[in-house]
């Protein structure tokens, strides 16, 4: 007796498969869109160093230097853009 070829694997899913993935989606969508509210709001970020400028046995001096990192006002709407694009996207699943 021979063997039978062997059949190719079939996955079906039904519409409840999709559930869990849709609100990942739309979570994922409402993150996006408020950090792109917060970019749009804040304009960027700011950043602090330390460096040792002198140490001399027990004296030490310390510089401190703030630095900001603007980020363009363009950004925040793409990110509000493509949030808003995976959030109604996730709508379209069977």
């Amino acid at each position: 007796m021979t063997n039978p070829a062997p059949r190719a694997f079939h996955l079906s899913v039904g519409p409840d498969f999709f559930r869990g993935a849709e609100k990942t989606m739309k979570l994922s969508g409402v993150i996006l869109m408020l950090v792109g509210a917060a970019v749009l709001i804040y304009g960027g970020f700011t950043y602090t160093t330390h460096k040792k400028a002198i140490s001399m046995g027990p004296v030490q001096v310390e510089s401190t230097h703030h630095h900001h990192v603007p980020l363009p006002p363009i950004l925040g709407v793409a990110l509000i853009g493509g949030g808003l694009l995976v959030y109604f996207g996730a709508r379209g699943r069977p």
